[in-house]
């Protein structure tokens, strides 16, 4: 039995709030007529360290291209920390068989 006055109640609540008039100067919200829509989202970039996988002096991999391509990041976009988006990030990943030349 309660939870009949509870629903009754909820559907008085319900028209009382869709019958309130909105503001002057607000926007209204246009109906849909209920049916669901897709809208498109917006490309993101995903922020990601650059990884250090080499001990060789240069080439890709290696700690001076890292500093390298982060130096050639002005924007500070493409390298920084996911943690901490005002720090540009290096992240070593060295294989136990590197060479270590």
């Amino acid at each position: 039995m309660a939870s009949f006055s509870l629903l009754r109640s909820l559907k008085t609540h319900f028209q009382q709030a869709s019958a309130r008039r909105i503001p002057r100067g607000q926007p209204r919200r246009k109906s849909r007529g209920g049916k669901l829509q897709l809208e498109s989202l917006e490309v993101r970039n995903l922020l990601s360290a650059y990884i250090v996988n080499t001990t060789v002096d240069s080439g890709v991999g290696s700690l001076r291209d890292a500093i390298n391509q982060i130096n050639l990041d002005t924007s500070h976009a493409l390298y920084a920390s996911p943690s901490n988006p005002n720090v540009d990030e290096i992240d070593f990943n060295i294989p136990t068989t590197d060479a270590g030349l």
